[in-house]
């Protein structure tokens, strides 16, 4: 056999090996992917994480290798016109919203949306048995997480006033067993109980915007919101929210909640642009420093010369840090400050 015909033979036995890998992902019984859940979320959240830098290399080749072959790495299968379901990296199942180029995208294409770095700040602070407040929950991704953080002792009160979003939040919560866990709010969280419009992208189906008041527009959908403190009367350990710029509304409907739980961390969303269009954010900080609070941002560090380690840490910020930019923001007393597992 002369190397022309062998050559042919490989370049043949590639293509077929490709298109072999292409159908299995294509065509896979859902079922037969979907790992057991882990038994304990805490000590599995990074067990397949590649923090070195050569790693994370091989990781980046092998990323664009699918996205070439229009692969995903975790199953993704439709199960309606506007809802697909895929299996996470961290074994449990999320429905997610199919024409959703942000949250629900990232999902499909790479196991899920949070980064890294955020969820060590939630991995680091919520404990099997904790009380959290997860307000803006979209369409239940992080609340799923915090769940199986807080495990069967524990209990999450999520927020989520689009009813598009809330659907697949409440499928998410019963596909996960996390009835018992998780109490859902269809509301937003402001400084009082008042009906407000949202006006809803499916392309970017968790940026929605907040107008309150009633409106006539067609565009806009009827949302209502609510006090924190008029619905959540127990104890809280830890609150995380992405609520659109109403972050600092919603600490305000949450005074009583905040005296009742000696000041508990919060962990949340920080849009400069988007604070600023109802909020002063020098007195919002003000007022926090008042109360003992200090605001961080997780900073991520490599240590080794040569095949180098990523690490995680919180930066203490400035007002000057605050009133800049886009970032997630960690609201901490020293009485509760902890290092960063990494």
């Amino acid at each position: 056999m002369n190397k022309y015909k062998l050559i042919l033979i490989a370049f043949l036995g590639l293509v077929f090996g490709v298109l072999g890998t292409f159908w299995t992902y294509r065509t896979a019984d859902y079922n037969h992917f979907q790992p057991a859940y882990p038994q304990n979320i805490q000590d599995s959240v990074y067990k397949n994480e590649q923090t070195d830098s050569i790693s994370k290399k091989i990781s980046c080749l092998k990323k664009m290798v699918r996205n070439l072959l229009g692969l995903t790495k975790y199953p993704s299968f439709p199960i309606s016109e506007s809802q697909t379901i895929s299996m996470t990296k961290f074994g449990f199942p999320l429905i997610n919203l199919t024409k959703d180029k942000c949250v629900s995208a990232e999902i499909r294409k790479e196991g899920y949306y949070q980064t890294e770095d955020n969820l060590r700040v939630l991995r680091t602070y919520i404990k099997p048995g904790h009380t959290v407040i997860n307000a803006g929950a979209f369409i239940g991704d992080d609340t799923v997480f915090i769940g199986k953080l807080v495990g069967q002792e524990g209990h999450v009160f999520a927020f989520e006033p689009n009813p598009t979003s809330f659907d697949v939040l409440q499928k998410n919560i019963i596909l996960n067993d996390l009835g018992e866990t998780v109490t859902l709010y269809p509301y937003g969280v402001s400084n009082s109980d008042v009906s407000a419009s949202q006006h809803f992208s499916f392309n970017n189906a968790g940026g929605a915007t907040v107008f309150e008041g009633e409106t006539t527009s067609l565009s806009l959908d009827s949302i209502q919101l609510r006090k924190v403190d008029s619905l959540i009367k127990r104890k809280v350990d830890f609150i995380f929210m992405d609520a659109e710029g109403y972050e600092f509304k919603a600490i305000e409907g949450m005074k009583e909640l905040f005296e009742n739980s000696a000041y508990h961390p919060v962990f949340m969303e920080w849009s400069r642009d988007l604070l600023k269009k109802s909020n002063n954010i020098p007195q919002f900080v003000d007022k926090m420093h008042a109360l003992g609070y200090k605001f961080y941002k997780v900073i991520k560090f490599r240590i080794g010369s040569l095949n180098r380690v990523e690490k995680y840490k919180l930066k203490l910020l400035t007002i000057a840090d605050l009133e800049t930019g886009h970032k997630d923001v960690l609201m901490v007393q020293d009485k509760d400050f902890q290092e960063l597992k990494n």
